[in-house]
């Protein structure tokens, strides 16, 4: 979701929900992993046509029950 939060003196405009905070946790992970980047599936799946992908490692975020399958560019 994505609005103006806050009080009356004070308002951003900002975004929250599950998937803001999924994707913040998985932000971190490609430097441990010797990435520079990391798709989710549901981006790679987005953009497989595309792109060679390969399948790097399935995550299971903190807070989220379901692992997340983690992909990178081939090569």
């Amino acid at each position: 979701m994505c609005a103006n939060i806050g009080s009356r003196t004070r308002l951003d405009f900002t975004v929250i929900g599950p998937a803001v905070n999924r994707a913040g946790r998985l932000q971190t992970l490609p430097k441990p992993l010797g990435r520079t980047e990391l798709l989710s599936c549901a981006f790679a799946d987005f953009v497989e046509s595309d792109f060679d992908l390969e399948r790097v490692v399935e995550y299971t975020v903190r807070g989220f029950n379901d692992p997340t399958e983690l992909f990178a560019f081939h090569g």
